[in-house]
């Protein structure tokens, strides 16, 4: 199960699976997952946003972006594979 969190009190991706007959929650901060796909039974593939940090020099946020994410360990930890050079969310994965 993918889930996402975006507004005022923050903006996070909750990834959740079944292991060991147990749900375990794996949370990204800033990155809210809007939809995933599983390639094999640990190697997912998922989008959503990601929201870039402060630029400290001009201390205005800088634009958020779209972005594809893989992980190779059920979700526990991901990589960025792609990210969006505009400003739009990525909602579904084909």
């Amino acid at each position: 199960m993918v889930a996402a969190g975006m507004g005022d009190e923050g903006y996070w991706g909750d990834f959740v699976v079944e292991e060991d007959g147990r749900w375990n929650s794996y949370e990204l901060t800033l990155t809210p997952i809007l939809d995933a796909v599983f390639l094999s039974q640990r190697d997912v593939v998922a989008c959503g946003m990601n929201l870039r940090t402060r630029n400290e020099k001009s201390n205005h946020r800088l634009a958020d972006a779209g972005v594809v994410l893989r992980s190779f360990d059920s979700g526990r930890s991901w990589q960025t594979i792609y990210r969006s050079k505009s400003l739009e969310t990525f909602f579904f994965l084909t």
